[in-house]
């Protein structure tokens, strides 16, 4: 691949995070970062709590739940780098959330 010669990847460190109340393991969060050039990317991918409730006040709790996770994980992602600064997800140039956030959409009525 001759036009990867010369591209400067560096900085690369990965976060992972429980996202569920139980730390079990089933539900959390991976992110990575790097820099290439001057430019900072972070994937991160997900898999939020699932659609358990019967009853509408159960789907609006557990949506509540989701987005309370989605906020946990904008807010506790962070990169401690070799050269000792703290990374932030909010501070790369460009952020990618991928995974299974279990969010549904109402159906039309």
């Amino acid at each position: 691949l001759p036009q990867l010669v010369g591209t400067c990847i560096h900085q690369f460190a990965m976060f992972e995070m429980p996202a569920d109340k139980l730390n079990s393991g089933v539900k959390g969060v991976v992110a990575c970062r790097f820099a290439l050039y001057d430019r900072s990317f972070c994937f991160v991918n997900c898999h939020f709590h699932a659609d358990t409730a019967q009853t509408a006040q159960g789907v609006q709790r557990d949506m509540e739940e989701r987005v309370a996770q989605v906020h946990m994980c904008f807010n506790n992602i962070e990169f401690r780098m070799a050269d000792q600064y703290l990374y932030p997800l909010w501070a790369h140039r460009a952020v990618f959330l991928m995974g299974d956030t279990n969010m549904r959409l109402p159906k039309p009525a």
